[in-house]
C-alpha cells in the first residue's frame, strides 16, 4: 500500500517493482514441532549473524521483542523465543501445520508478496522437502 501510495503521488508514474520477500519456512504435522524450527529462525538470525538483523529489526518496531530474544539466547546454538517475543515469529516467518502454514503464506500474499521465496530449515531429508513444498503448493 506505501508503495502504491508512492507511486501515485510521483511526477513520472512507473510500475511497481515485483515485491519477493524471503521468509523462513517450517511446516510440520506437529505445531509445537514448527514453532520450534520457527523460533530457530528467529533466534539464529538474531543472535548468530552480527548486527545487522538485530538493529534492522529493532528499528522496524520490535525492539522490546529482539531484546527479549537476545537475552533468552546466552548460549549460541539455543533457539528461544519467549511468549514476549511472540509477534516476531508471527510477522517474519511462515510455520505451522499444513494448514496454519497456508494461511500464514496468504496473509503474505494479501500484503503484496508476489513471489515469496520460501527458506527451509538447513539439513532437511528429501522427504521433509517434499512435505513442506506439497503443504505449501
Amino acid at each position: 500500500a506505501l508503495l502504491e501510495e508512492g507511486a501515485a503521488r510521483s511526477e513520472a508514474p512507473r510500475d511497481l517493482p515485483r515485491i519477493c520477500p524471503t521468509m523462513p519456512t517450517v511446516v510440520a504435522d506437529d505445531p509445537a514441532e514448527a514453532r520450534k524450527g520457527a523460533a530457530w529462525f528467529i533466534a539464529f538470525y538474531l543472535t548468530s549473524m552480527g548486527p545487522f538483523y538485530p538493529q534492522t529489526i529493532s528499528r522496524l518496531g520490535f525492539e522490546k521483542e529482539v531484546q527479549a530474544v537476545i537475552a533468552a539466547n546466552p548460549a549460541r546454538g539455543s533457539a528461544i523465543v519467549p511468549p514476549e517475543a511472540e509477534r516476531l515469529l508471527d510477522e517474519l516467518t511462515v510455520y505451522g501445520t499444513p494448514d496454519e502454514a497456508r494461511a500464514r503464506l496468504a496473509r503474505w500474499q494479501e500484503a503484496g508478496a508476489e513471489l515469496p521465496i520460501l527458506l527451509l530449515s538447513p539439513n532437511l531429508s528429501a522427504a521433509q522437502i517434499d512435505f513442506a513444498l506439497r503443504a505449501l503448493r
